[in-house]
């Protein structure tokens, strides 16, 4: 793939993407990211979107987890993140839409992992009693998040 122009990539197929979701979840060095993230979180210095809201601290740990899920879709076809910055300068939908999926895929295994911590109205499926090992648990799951946000799910599940 080169730096220059390159398509969206197809969507992973369930088995697929599971794999890659269990190596997310269970990845030690994401989860004590994940963590930290929470606690500053819960500390009112976890607000990713206002820097003044927002420690150095929280930033790193929440950029470290994040990470994982960039190297995991990296090492299943996708371009790293910088490739897509590089390649889709003049192209911002694109690129939105590349994040997009990548965000989707940072967003499940953080669900997956935990329950968001501070009760938000807008947090979906935090009802759910999620367990990354039970595969048919998972399914459900997703098939419930691509039902609610088909845009966003780098994944298709399929008819079974």
């Amino acid at each position: 793939m080169t730096e220059q122009n390159f398509d969206m990539p197809p969507k992973f197929a369930f088995d697929e993407f599971y794999e890659m979701l269990k190596e997310y979840v269970t990845d030690q060095k994401a989860r004590e990211a994940l963590f930290t993230y929470d606690q500053e979180d819960m500390a009112d210095r976890g607000n990713l979107l206002d820097s003044s809201m927002c420690s150095d601290l929280a930033y790193e740990s929440y950029r470290t987890f994040a990470g994982a899920g960039w190297r995991i879709l990296s090492q299943n076809g996708w371009p790293k993140h910088y490739q897509i910055i590089e390649s889709t300068k003049g192209d911002m939908k694109k690129r939105r839409k590349y994040q997009s999926l990548a965000g989707d895929f940072i967003r499940i295994a953080r669900r997956v992992i935990r329950k968001e911590p501070i009760e938000r109205p807008s947090w979906e499926f935090q009802d759910w009693d999620i367990d990354i090992m039970d595969k048919e648990n998972i399914k459900e799951f997703l098939k419930a998040r691509a039902g609610k946000y088909p845009q966003f799910s780098p994944y298709e599940i399929g008819d079974d």
